[in-house]
């Protein structure tokens, strides 16, 4: 509405630069993956290192939460079960088409003076890789904050990524826009002085990505590029 798009455009005047998580507004990383698969890949990787993952893990779907089991784990095991995953994520993402509007997006925010960076729980390498091939000629200077094994209780809702991104963007985090599509985003987003944008992918998100702290919601990209003037 005229109010929201009022908030948006005065979010977007005063930020320094704008914050992306990487699944949902970049990418829909696991919208084709065969789960079952991955999390059999997941589960081999860790009994190779020698801690078989649980019954109940490797049934889960959601390849992301084998992160939270990995934390507890020795050393071998997380690098193990990271690596596996990294790999795995690549070869999603290699034919991957980004999310609507992403490209004009990213253009349009850099042409007006923001600083763009990714700040996602996903593998670094893997997303600039992406980002690389669909940006082209605008990711030269693409700044990637990703998950690294030994730092897994860092990972979003936890601020630090986003504290992160700050300091390598050489912005204050409070003048950091943050666009995600899960509470967990827009939690990082508040506990480091951010403000969040909710990525509504789904409507039962509203509640989740308020609760969280978003400031706004956006149903789609071309929303916020829109906000740039």
């Amino acid at each position: 509405d005229g109010a929201g798009r009022g908030l948006l455009e005065r979010l977007v005047a005063g930020a320094g630069a704008l914050l992306l998580d990487f699944d949902g507004p970049c990418v829909r990383l696991f919208a084709d993956a065969d789960r079952p698969a991955m999390m059999a890949a997941l589960a081999e990787a860790a009994d190779a290192a020698g801690a078989p993952m649980p019954k109940d893990l490797r049934e889960a779907t959601d390849p992301m939460i084998v992160l939270d089991w990995c934390r507890d784990q020795a050393e071998a095991v997380r690098g193990a079960v990271e690596q596996r995953l990294s790999l795995l994520e690549a070869d999603l993402l290699v034919a991957a088409a980004p999310t609507a509007g992403l490209v004009e997006l990213w253009t349009t925010a850099t042409r007006a003076g923001r600083a763009v960076a990714v700040v996602t729980n996903n593998s670094a390498s893997a997303a600039t890789g992406f980002l690389h091939r669909v940006l082209g000629a605008a990711s030269t200077s693409v700044v990637v904050i990703g998950r690294e094994p030994d730092r897994l209780h860092e990972l979003k809702p936890s601020p630090v990524p986003v504290l992160r991104a700050a300091t390598a963007l050489g912005v204050a985090p409070a003048r950091c826009l943050l666009v995600g599509d899960s509470g967990s985003d827009m939690a990082a987003a508040t506990a480091s002085g951010a403000v969040g944008i909710g990525l509504v992918r789904r409507e039962d998100k509203r509640a989740e990505l308020l609760g969280g702290g978003a400031s706004v919601l956006i149903e789609e990209l071309p929303t916020l590029t829109a906000a740039f003037g």
